[in-house]
């Protein structure tokens, strides 16, 4: 039996495109060639044919992910096998890692096989165990909505539901990027239940994380509509704080591709919606009736004239409502906001509004560098300069240079993940591929490391961290650019992974920043004046 489509890291899966959706990922193992007779056991359930390999054959057995015989095993919930290989290895395969540090228990609970998790805990697997990012197998088994598990977890494990990772994302905030197929039909109702748990326990859902994202921005941004709606009715969420990009819930449920709710968190979620309610002492659902009946009570009791009056209305809330509406403009106001202009927000990232240009600073600013391609460098039509032989030009190095500055400096001080690259990459040019190594001349066979180094690293520096964490990159300032790269910098040549989720989100970049770029000889002043807006998802 395959295991559950599952993710890398935990991230945001919606990524707003109207084309058919990727194919989801069996998690450990979607095929990549020939998986090793060990593995192919252990994914079909298959104990028989595991015990007639040989012992060290099977405790050797890995996939492309790293994912030993055991992770299959604990993932399809399939306990025999996990006691047997467990017996075979004399304990060890319960704490076998993964390439992303993560335990045959963070598979078994992101799956929700409870009964796997129970009997791992009972040979002594660690419940607190934190993979890549600070990931816990309660992270995991709350991201894919699997609440009985998430309950043992924390009610007979005695794992602490107000955890974070190392993005500060904590439960709320996994629960309310749940993968479309695990949220039910209304769009987020299946996520409902496990959200009232939660929040029993405990679990504050305006809490936010590294990014600035709530859990209405999560919400937003994977489409959840229905618990958008519980987030505002039990929580008293409304969409106005913007994230570290200066995005709102709706910015961000927009970027994703979902226009009504993105509509509706601004017609019927805004901080503006709410506050005309509270003028009017109604609830924000009331419909046009409810509104005009409670607007014509209190400008009874607000009008100028009743009060010089001093009709019985007025002296019925004298002291009380009157006191909270002796302004009529207010009033007023508040009225006509919510019957004629619906009670709609206004909250809008405004560098969405504007248009991202690269310009040459020494010439005429207002002219762009090239005209903006709309697929990768490979298929752009348009180079103002040429190489010799058919490869990358002057302008195609410059162009390509200042993009990536525009995307990792959204990261500001903290890098860029490399994983998120390509992704971003797209998110921020709308819809540009990122460049390919042999767009730029490098042997076949070369990865984003190696093309960034060959053809940026005048621009971007590469921090290399731990073993199991991602390469970062960082703008290199202006006034250092032609420094020797620090010692620790190097090429890594492992295979791409995708970003954790709290990585979408990101930080916003300076309105301007100028980046001297030389190529061939030739110098050219960059600057980048941009809206750069940020996903999220971790």
């Amino acid at each position: 039996m395959a295991v559950p489509a599952e993710d890398v890291h935990g991230g945001c899966e919606q990524n707003g495109s109207k084309s058919k959706p990727k194919q989801a990922k069996s998690h450990p193992g979607r095929r990549r060639g020939n998986d090793s007779p060990a593995i192919a056991s252990a994914r079909n359930r298959d104990l028989e044919a595991l015990r007639q390999l040989p012992a060290d054959e099977v405790l050797a057995a890995v996939d492309h992910n790293g994912c030993g015989c055991l992770h299959w095993a604990a993932g399809n919930g399939d306990v025999d096998t996990c006691r047997y290989l467990v017996e075979l290895s004399e304990g060890s395969a319960t704490h076998a890692l993964t390439w992303n540090q993560r335990t045959p228990l963070h598979y078994a609970a992101r799956n929700g096989q409870t009964e796997a998790c129970q009997w791992l805990a009972q040979q002594s697997a660690d419940v607190n165990a934190l993979a890549r990012d600070e990931v816990s197998p309660l992270q995991l088994a709350v991201w894919q909505n699997h609440l009985e598990t998430c309950r043992w977890f924390v009610e007979e494990a005695g794992v602490d539901p107000l955890q974070r990772n190392r993005f500060g994302c904590s439960i709320a905030h996994w629960v309310s990027q749940a993968p479309r197929e695990r949220a039910g039909d209304p769009q987020g109702e299946a996520l409902l239940p496990l959200a009232r748990w939660l929040r029993l326990r405990g679990c504050d859902f305006s809490a936010t994380q590294e990014h600035g994202h709530n859990a209405l921005h999560k919400a937003g941004w994977s489409g959840h509509a229905e618990l958008c709606r519980w987030l505002r009715d039990e929580c008293g969420l409304r969409d106005g704080k913007q994230d570290e990009a200066g995005n709102f819930a709706a910015d961000l449920a927009e970027m994703a591709g979902h226009h009504a709710l993105a509509d509706w968190l601004r017609a019927e979620c805004s901080a503006a919606r709410a506050a005309s309610c509270r003028v009017l002492g109604v609830d924000e659902d009331a419909d046009s009736c409810v509104l005009r009946e409670a607007y014509l009570r209190l400008i009874r009791c607000t009008h100028p004239d009743s009060r010089s009056r001093k009709t019985p209305e007025a002296a019925e809330v004298s002291g009380t409502e009157s006191a909270d509406f002796d302004d009529f403009t207010a009033l007023h106001g508040a009225y006509r906001h919510l019957v004629r202009e619906g009670g709609r927000g206004s909250q809008r990232n405004p560098r969405h509004e504007e248009r991202l240009m690269l310009c040459d600073v020494g010439g005429d600013s207002s002219a762009p560098l090239l005209p903006q391609p709309t697929s990768g460098m490979a298929q752009s039509e348009q180079r103002e300069e040429q190489a010799p032989g058919g490869g990358p030009g002057l302008a195609d190095i410059q162009l390509f240079k200042a993009r990536l500055l525009t995307v990792i400096c959204e990261f500001g001080s903290k890098g860029f993940p490399v994983s998120s690259l390509r992704k971003k990459y797209a998110q921020v040019w709308g819809g540009a591929a990122l460049p390919r190594p042999a767009d730029f001349g490098l042997r076949k066979g070369a990865g984003v490391l190696e093309m960034i180094r060959a053809v940026a690293s005048d621009v971007v520096q590469v921090e290399i961290g731990p073993v199991g964490q991602d390469p970062l990159l960082h703008a290199i300032s202006p006034g250092s650019v032609g420094a020797e790269p620090a010692a620790e910098e190097r090429v890594q040549m492992e295979p791409e992974t995708q970003a954790p989720d709290a990585r979408r989100g990101g930080a916003e970049i300076a309105e301007a920043k100028t980046h001297r770029l030389e190529a061939g000889g030739v110098e050219a002043e960059i600057e980048l004046q941009s809206h750069v807006h940020s996903a999220q998802l971790q």
